[in-house]
């Protein structure tokens, strides 16, 4: 179970990244990792279920997950920008 869920991670944040960078199906895919970021903070970096040094780091982690996942809203509600491949599929059709 666990390598299935390293080849989904890896599929989702390569994949989503190289999309994102190419402004190729911006919205949905910042959607979708916008998803998974946050799922990867609630259950990976739980820092309120910790003790000792683990508080600190985590906690750093998950406020930086949620972070990531506010600027991918930004790109779900606002789209990517004119040198897009979204903006030239729409220029085009």
């Amino acid at each position: 179970m666990s390598t299935l869920g390293a080849i989904i991670a890896i599929v989702i944040e390569v994949g989503g990244a190289i999309s994102l960078i190419f402004g190729f199906y911006t919205r949905a895919m910042a959607a979708i990792m916008t998803l998974f970021t946050v799922i990867a903070a609630v259950c990976f970096h739980n820092f309120w279920t910790m003790t000792g040094a683990a508080v600190a780091v985590n906690q750093i982690m998950f406020l930086k997950n949620i972070s990531i996942a506010g600027g991918l809203l930004m790109l779900v509600a606002f789209g990517a920008g004119g040198l897009s491949l979204d903006s030239r599929r729409q220029s085009n059709g």
